[in-house]
């Protein structure tokens, strides 16, 4: 049995590669712009990370333990300068995690780059921003700060599997 090829079979075969190659080029036209986007997004991540106010904030996080919303209250009475670069990364920290739930900036930029300030100062700060919670009713304080710790442990379990059993 033979098959004649016709000029309308040519054509229509022509016309589903043609097809197939404009969708393939689209999907990897959307790759790179969610890949530049990405990029653009964590220059931006290390222009804040890579401030006085932020370095400054993340030594005194290291440095500091508080047991309640009243000694942090007093801590930032007395300490002005100091908690203004505190609050600066707690803020940085918050405001990232909102791009990390929103689905605007991947987990593995964040979670790669900066684990330990995140989890440090969420660790820090977990209890008085429970505490705080509490005193002016509002559940959703600082809950952008807590998704984006949630997420750094769970990328990091998956791929530290070994430290995090």
């Amino acid at each position: 049995m033979m098959v004649e090829i016709t000029f309308q079979m040519v054509l229509s075969t022509l016309q589903t590669a043609g097809l197939l190659v404009g969708i393939f080029y689209y999907i990897m036209t959307l790759r790179n712009a969610q890949k530049s986007r990405d990029a653009q997004i964590f220059l931006q991540f290390s222009n804040k990370t890579g401030t006085k106010n932020w370095h400054n904030g993340i030594n005194h996080i290291r440095q500091l333990k508080f047991s309640s919303l009243e000694e942090l209250r007093k801590y930032r009475e007395n300490n002005p300068d100091e908690w203004f670069d505190i609050r600066y990364v707690f803020g940085v920290i918050e405001d990232f995690g909102g791009l990390v739930r929103g689905g605007y900036l991947n987990i593995n930029i964040i979670a790669i780059t900066s684990s330990t300030n995140i989890i440090r100062a969420w660790e820090m700060l977990q209890p008085i921003i429970d505490e705080m919670r509490r005193v002016v009713g509002d559940p959703r304080t600082w809950s952008e700060m807590e998704y984006l710790y949630n997420q750094v442990i769970l990328f990091n379990k998956k791929r530290y599997p070994k430290l995090y059993k």
